[in-house]
Order: C-alpha cells, then sequence, then structure tokens
C-alpha cells in the first residue's frame, strides 16, 4: 500500500511540475478512471457510487435509521429483495 501511495504521489508531482494545475485535474481525473475500471469480487470498486442507483445511497454518506433501510442494495443481485 506504501509503494502505491508513492507512486501516485510522485507521478502527480511530475504532472504538476509539467503542467501545473492542468496536470494536477489530469492525473486526478485518470486516478477516478482507473477506480471505476477496478473490480475485486466481480464487483466494481466504487459501488454504489459508480453504477448509480439512487436507492442504495442510504448508507452510502449519511446513515439513516434501520427502519428507513429495510431493503437491500440493487447491485448485489440477491433473490431476496427486502431484509429480514
Amino acid at each position: 500500500m506504501t509503494n502505491a501511495s508513492k507512486l501516485l504521489q510522485f507521478s502527480l508531482l511530475i504532472l504538476a511540475a509539467w503542467l501545473g494545475m492542468w496536470g494536477i485535474g489530469l492525473g486526478l481525473i485518470w486516478f477516478c478512471i482507473h477506480l471505476h475500471g477496478l473490480t475485486s469480487l466481480g464487483q466494481p470498486y466504487l459501488q454504489p457510487l459508480s453504477p448509480f442507483f439512487a436507492s442504495d445511497w442510504k448508507d452510502t454518506v449519511l446513515r439513516l435509521p434501520l427502519s428507513k433501510m429495510r431493503t437491500r442494495p440493487a447491485y448485489l443481485k440477491t433473490l431476496q429483495r427486502r431484509c429480514a
């Protein structure tokens, strides 16, 4: 993890030295595109942010009360949609 962080910092530093603020912007866009393409165990890495399901945002930024969270996330594609 440390090596990956150092590589990311070094590449953003080179882009910033070469292109200035445009380089930082391009580097961050490239990083977001890279994260969008990653998968872990067959699921996209940025779920539920990347394939947008409005109903799945109940527990992403702010946690809603458990009474509001009665259905499972749509991206899981479970057989039973409702929680027990």
